[in-house]
């Protein structure tokens, strides 16, 4: 059984997440192997998008619909599809209880913005995706 160490008490894995779901933290589940240990959370992932950007976390993961914020969860939602295991639900739960269709959406999106209409958020996808993949390797 794996085991997590918090300030000196070991504590078994399965409690840990026990515990970030019922608090609604985001934590990436381990498998055992390098790839699924090295995989980046949705809140690693938003972290670094809003930091390439500017934009404040809090306002990429609110409910305002403005351009830049778009964009954003775009790059997000592309980058987490692209680099994680997880499914279109479970990223727009990891964004705030965002649906399956926001997801979709966001990924469709993002596809059209990476063939060639904003070159600089294809940029951004790429030079996220290929850091977490080297952290991977």
């Amino acid at each position: 059984m794996m085991q997590v160490i918090i300030r000196g008490e070991r504590l078994p894995f399965e409690l840990l997440d026990a515990l970030c779901a019922t608090i609604g933290a985001d934590m990436a589940v381990l498998h055992g192997d390098r790839a699924a240990a090295a995989e980046p959370s949705i809140g690693q992932i938003v972290a670094d998008v809003a930091f390439e950007t500017g934009l404040a976390e809090a306002r990429i993961l609110s409910p305002c619909r403005e351009r830049p914020l778009f964009r954003a969860r775009a790059a997000i939602s592309y980058i987490a599809k692209t680099v994680t295991s997880l499914k279109g639900t479970e990223i727009g739960a990891a964004m705030g209880f965002r649906d399956h269709s926001t997801i979709a959406n966001q990924l469709s999106a993002a596809q059209v913005m990476r063939a060639g209409s904003d070159p600089a958020f294809k940029r951004l996808t790429d030079r996220l995706v290929a850091r977490y993949r080297e952290r991977c390797a």
